[in-house]
Order: structure tokens, then sequence, then C-alpha cells
């Protein structure tokens, strides 16, 4: 998390940041805005993921987080997938406050609380 060059608060992912980038778009960590509220957002896309500029953030705003993939434990490779909203920026401390539901299940996409993930 930082302010861009007109102070606006964003997420960067890896991508944004040469010494991290990672080559493979497909496969590399990004960010998404979500047209949905956070309690509509039930899934997250497979594809659409920014991986290369920051994410502009503002409270209504609802973000889709892809991770780096990783290797689960059946050997097949997956990142994982979260949706963010931010509930409070501090300028002065340069800090964001969000409420976040990630699904840590190896694979799947679903991101609906106390749920059992099908896809």
């Amino acid at each position: 998390f930082n302010y861009d060059s007109l102070n606006r608060p964003a997420f960067y992912p890896t991508g944004a940041l040469p010494k991290y980038a990672i080559v493979d778009s497909v496969l590399a960590p990004g960010f998404q805005t979500s047209n949905a509220t956070f309690e509509n957002t039930s899934q997250a896309p497979t594809d659409g993921y920014v991986t290369d500029k920051p994410a502009l953030l503002s409270l209504q705003t609802v973000l889709l987080a892809r991770s780096k993939a990783e290797t689960c434990p059946d050997g097949t490779v997956y990142p994982l997938y979260a949706k963010l909203q931010p509930i409070a920026f501090d300028a002065v401390a340069r800090s964001v406050r969000f409420r976040v539901l990630a699904d840590q299940n190896c694979g799947y996409r679903s991101l609906v609380a106390n749920s059992l993930p099908t896809e």
C-alpha cells in the first residue's frame, strides 16, 4: 500500500515494482476492481487481474486479489483469491484498514464466508 504521485491511496501488485516483477502475467499476483458490493462479490474470476499497475482505492472500492501461483498439496499449481474493501485511510501513518475475505483452499475461488468451496 502507498499513495501514488497524485496522493491517491493505492495497492501495488508486485509487478508494479520492477525488483519483484513476474514475467508470466497469467500466474502473477494482481488486483481488479469488482462492480459488485463486498457482500455480493461471491466468486473471484480467473482472469482480468492487473499485475503491473497500482489499483486505486476509495472507501467504495471492492478489490479482488490473486496471489502468486503456489503448488497445492496435490501437486497442481493455483493462486489463492480474496476480496478486500478499504474501511479507513490514515494519510499521516500512510496506512489503510480494510475488511478482507480470502479463500485459503488451493484452486478454489469462492468468496462467501462460511461456505464450502465448489469451484
